[in-house]
């Protein structure tokens, strides 16, 4: 064991003399408050105050906790209705649309079937054409030989309401040129922006011309 000097000794003397001092002072103290009544109310009220303030401030977290919960609830009420009115409007939206499709498919459909009417009238009146065209030619040929002419006016010169096919003798002497030569009537083009044209046969071809405005004139009458 370390021996302990005669000064140190007395230095923790005296740190122990002012422990139990110390805590004699704070035991008179507690005694005097119990003893004393005025003192060990003010020490229950102060206890009672500080518990009324915890509850206090329990009952103000309870009541926020009760308002955001309230809050929540409402929020959840308005997302409900919104997600209801977007589907509703999601709805509304698909039946246009799909009314819109069969409307589409509908125009599509009458499209059609307007387009392979004008084909197939267009093509009743090119096969009514030809067949005039060639009835023509065939009469031409059998009144005049090999002298004959079809001519037709331009529409600036036309007096009826559709193309008039003139049929007659080509005069003498009114042959020009300006001709396409073409080896029978299957292969006759189509006069340009409504003009004239006159056709007459060369050598077992036709001739044809384009681009006057009144070739019946160049038929006999």
């Amino acid at each position: 064991m370390a021996k302990v000097g005669g000064a140190e000794l007395l230095r923790s003397l005296r740190a122990e003399a002012d422990r139990i001092s110390a805590l004699g002072k704070d035991l008179r103290e507690r005694i005097d408050v119990l003893t004393d009544p005025t003192a060990a109310e003010a020490e229950v009220e102060a206890v009672r105050a500080a518990a009324e303030q915890r509850a206090a401030t329990a009952e103000a977290k309870a009541a926020d906790a009760e308002r955001r919960a309230a809050q929540a609830d409402q929020f959840r009420v308005e997302a409900d209705a919104a997600a209801e009115q977007m589907s509703e409007e999601l709805t509304a939206a698909q039946n246009r649309a799909s009314a819109a499709e069969e409307r589409a498919q509908a125009a599509e459909a009458d499209r059609d079937a307007a387009v392979a009417k004008a084909r197939a009238d267009a093509d009743k009146r090119i096969a009514y054409a030809q067949a005039e065209r060639d009835a023509a030619i065939a009469k031409a040929q059998e009144t005049w030989g090999d002298q004959w002419g079809l001519a037709a006016n331009a529409d600036i010169r036309r007096t009826q309401c559709h193309v008039h096919v003139h049929i007659g003798k080509l005069l003498e002497g009114v042959e020009t040129p300006d001709f396409v030569l073409v080896d029978g009537p299957a292969d006759i083009p189509v006069p340009h922006q409504g003009g004239g044209i006159w056709i007459h046969p060369v050598s077992g071809k036709l001739h044809v011309h384009l681009g006057e405005d009144a070739p019946e004139t160049l038929l006999m009458r």
